[in-house]
């Protein structure tokens, strides 16, 4: 729950952040893991790939085999077991049913489908709005990878089958000896709407070679009472936010109260709001969000008349696979006449 400043009151909205990390078993990395939650005011922790002897000291609920942890670091919010499985673990936080999943890079392609497949019979078990986030091993044009290998067409399938929508931007989460990759996903339910989800990459600031992600889940009504002006940003940014509304009250003539709260709404956001620490990869655009999204639904229209066929079955699949070679082309295109204008840039 975050309290936020409206004039003469305070409106209370209901906000949920996760933080995810993989760790890759290091004790450093896990070690440095906990100081996170408490600067970014995080709710949930997930950590996949943990320290098995550092997450054997805490109150961690995990899969069956220990590929993932999970574990409520606020107490803000009632967090309850439900199910787990190799690599999979379901709990409730309030409204809503939280998968965490990972899965091994060494595995083959029917383990795969296997492993999707158990997620699968662990969200039909459930009717309430999910989230499922972790390290999934795989490139999918639906997070903003620049292709999709077998294992992301079969995510595509899955996320379809479940009426999911992945929310990253292309934004890599993974980074080796130069080599960045989008491998850590959230998806989210579709009931969701598009605003009341808000990922974000951090920086690589716990000694992994991938980045921790941070999602902020806006969820409930606005409910505003009568109370005392209530603050959330700390001492310095509230020093911040005081100065720069004072300089631009100070070009005002004539000021009315629709006016003071619009300066010092606008203001709050401009301060508390973080800038990414990675940027999205340079090729990225509008024009192919609005693609993904068109492929997207091409592959929901072919996966819901699978199994009737017929005539409608055949268009339907007509239209995806123009939606995935537009895309293809489009993305292509774009990285060919940026990267020359970058060559023209260095020369």
């Amino acid at each position: 729950m975050t309290i936020g400043l409206v004039l003469g009151r305070v409106v209370i909205i209901n906000i949920t952040k996760l933080l995810v990390a993989n760790v890759n078993r290091s004790t450093l990395s896990h070690d440095l893991l906990h100081e996170l939650p408490l600067e970014r005011d995080v709710d949930l922790l997930v950590i996949t790939e943990p320290n098995r002897y550092e997450s054997a000291k805490s109150a961690w609920i995990a899969d069956t085999v220990g590929d993932v942890v999970i574990r409520n670091v606020s107490n803000r919010m009632a967090l309850s077991f439900k199910e787990r499985a190799e690599g999979v673990i379901a709990t409730e936080l309030d409204s809503m049913i939280i998968v965490a999943a990972y899965v091994s890079p060494n595995i083959s392609i029917i383990d795969y489908e296997r492993f999707l497949d158990s997620i699968y019979r662990i969200l039909s078990r459930q009717n309430k709005k999910f989230v499922l986030l972790g390290d999934f091993k795989c490139k999918t044009l639906y997070a903003g990878s620049s292709h999709s290998n077998r294992r992301g067409e079969l995510m595509e399938e899955f996320m379809d089958s479940i009426d999911g929508h992945c929310i990253n931007d292309g934004t890599p989460t993974y980074e080796a000896r130069g080599h960045y990759s989008i491998l850590d996903l959230v998806i989210i339910d579709n009931i969701w709407l598009r605003d009341q989800c808000e990922l974000k990459v951090l920086g690589n600031d716990i000694a992994s070679d991938h980045f921790s992600l941070q999602l902020v889940i806006r969820d409930g009504t606005y409910t505003a009472v009568e109370r005392p002006i209530v603050i959330r940003p700390t001492a310095r940014q509230v020093d911040k936010i005081v100065d720069k509304v004072s300089q631009r009250l100070s070009t005002i003539i004539e000021l009315t109260p629709d006016t003071l709260t619009s300066i010092i709404q606008q203001e709050m956001d401009r301060e508390i709001r973080a800038t990414r620490s990675r940027r999205q990869v340079y090729w990225w655009s509008n024009e192919i969000a609005c693609f993904r999204n068109t492929l997207q639904q091409a592959r929901r229209k072919k996966q819901r008349l699978r199994i009737r066929g017929g005539s409608e079955y055949d268009t339907a699949v007509k239209w995806y696979i123009e939606a995935r070679r537009q895309l293809n082309r489009y993305q292509e295109s774009l990285k060919g006449s940026l990267g020359q204008t970058l060559r023209g840039v260095g020369q």
